[in-house]
């Protein structure tokens, strides 16, 4: 789904593209923990289809020569807003690693607004 929206972005001109997918999506660089890298395998086995439209997603998003910035929380709580935000390309992520879904917001509003991480994955977490 999201390659016509890519196209009609080439093709009318907004250059931003903002893409949320997860951690454990695509190819896990050396800041992901073993334990996460075991998970992502586990998940990449169980759901085999929803994994693979995840990779395809990012890559599609990664070649697409859009303003682009992909961001990969880890585990989504309902938990109140902390505002105790971390975010990076290099931030460890481990199987603890969380974020609320408010502030998983926060930092998609901040991003989109300011682009501090174009074209390159940002991980998110408390």
């Amino acid at each position: 789904m999201v390659l016509p929206l890519i196209t009609g972005m080439q093709a009318r001109g907004p250059r931003r593209l903002l893409c949320l997918t997860g951690t454990m999506v695509g190819t896990l660089p050396s800041n992901v923990s073993l334990a996460l890298r075991v998970m992502a395998e586990a998940y990449r086995n169980w759901c085999p289809a929803l994994a693979a439209d995840a990779a395809e997603q990012e890559r599609l998003e990664i070649y697409s020569h859009l303003d682009r910035t992909l961001v990969k929380p880890p585990r989504l709580t309902n938990s109140l807003p902390t505002q105790l935000i971390r975010s990076g390309p290099t931030l460890h992520v481990g199987q603890l690693s969380r974020i609320t879904r408010s502030d998983l917001a926060t930092i998609l509003l901040n991003e989109a607004r300011d682009s501090h991480h174009l074209q390159e994955p940002v991980y998110v977490c408390r």
